[in-house]
């Protein structure tokens, strides 16, 4: 199966991804990471095909952290960064996503991976990834992160 995953954000956004995508691989399925530019080495280091996405999640951040607390600076903000990226980002997404039998997105993707599935018929998978265990400070040993759900690889539901 081939599938396409989609995440968009920070380091932690993108690595705990990574085991799962080894994983994936290892049952013999094809897969594509989708992310921000900054994490093409963390990714293609560990063999797994990359698709880089336009934007800057650290300039996004330092501009909301520089918005404060004020909300309509905060949407104003987010409203900014989205125009200037988001046709790219559709774009790029589309062609990750374009022989793609499977989706996994993060809720960065929601819209964006809804309609691409629903035009291309393939298979969609929200997931939300979190710790294995509770750690002190930030780990960047991909083994420590995996899914709140094992996923039955190369197995299908009814």
């Amino acid at each position: 199966m081939k599938i396409t995953i989609l995440t968009y954000g920070s380091h932690g956004d993108v690595q705990p991804f990574l085991p799962l995508s080894l994983r994936l691989r290892e049952e013999g399925h094809s897969v594509r990471l989708a992310a921000p530019f900054r994490f093409k080495s963390l990714v293609e280091e560990r063999g797994i095909d990359f698709v880089a996405l336009s934007g800057d999640p650290e300039d996004l951040s330092r501009r909301l952290n520089n918005a404060g607390h004020n909300f309509v600076k905060l949407l104003g903000e987010l409203t900014q960064h989205a125009i200037e990226i988001g046709a790219d980002v559709w774009r790029q997404t589309a062609a990750a996503c374009k022989d793609a039998d499977l989706i996994l997105h993060t809720f960065t993707h929601a819209v964006g991976a809804h309609a691409l599935a629903r035009e291309s018929q393939f298979g969609l998978f929200t997931t939300h990834l979190a710790l294995r265990e509770k750690t002190v400070g930030i780990s960047h040993n991909p083994d420590d992160f995996i899914s709140l759900v094992e996923l039955p690889v190369g197995q299908t539901h009814s």
